[in-house]
């Protein structure tokens, strides 16, 4: 039976003080989300266009890791997990063919920065929450195919239904907005080659209070 976990940094938070986090994008181009096909509201965040250029919180050698996390949804990723999904044929994950630009002072005067980092793309609807298993909860009706809408809408765990998953590796589940769900055979790739910066969450160990400043529980 897959395992299912969610992908958070390793400290569990985005901007935190071992890693090096993106503090923004230089240039924000936007492009439209995507939408729910019943309801028709969005249920992702605006694309984000080229140009890719960010700035880091630090471009220390020993803080930057594999995962970058922070202002750009969901993350970035280095050249060694490229290599590894494209390798791996791990699906549900499309990599943005060129890189992006670190935009850091530090390396706008003909530096080579030490590691490469790619946007990419986390396909949605992998999946569909168990509404009853994972004790969900809202203070008013939402769309019953994307839950898009809701208004304090609490879990108490998250179960997907079994028959609902469509085999890839990395996803965003129906009814789950924000976070980004992978499987065992990913998770297990990752901690192989020691992949640096994100930890994996089994998914029955989380939950979910949109009242509370930190929305995930583990």
């Amino acid at each position: 039976m897959t395992q299912f976990y969610g992908l958070f940094p390793e400290d569990l938070v985005l901007f935190g003080k071992k890693w090096a986090y993106i503090e923004d994008a230089k240039i924000i181009n936007t492009g439209e989300p995507e939408l729910c096909p019943v309801c028709g509201k969005p249920v992702s965040m605006l694309d984000w266009l080229p140009p890719h250029e960010i700035m880091l919180s630090t471009v220390k050698l020993q803080k930057l890791g594999d995962f970058l996390w922070g202002s750009i949804f969901p993350f970035l990723i280095s050249d060694k997990v490229k290599q590894l999904i494209a390798e791996n044929d791990i699906k549900g994950i499309k990599v943005h063919n060129k890189p992006v630009t670190i935009a850091n002072h530090d390396y706008q005067q003909n530096k080579v920065f030490p590691k490469t980092y790619y946007k990419v793309k986390v396909e949605w609807n992998g999946a569909n929450r168990d509404d009853r298993l994972s004790g969900a909860s809202y203070s008013r009706d939402v769309c019953p195919y994307c839950r898009s809408g809701s208004i304090g809408e609490k879990m108490t765990s998250i179960v997907l239904d079994e028959l609902s998953w469509n085999g890839l590796d990395v996803f965003e589940a129906r009814g789950i907005p924000g976070l980004v769900i992978v499987t065992d055979r990913f998770n297990d790739l990752l901690a192989k080659h020691k992949i640096l910066n994100y930890r994996a969450v089994p998914i029955q160990d989380i939950s979910y209070d949109e009242t509370q400043m930190n929305l995930w529980i583990i």
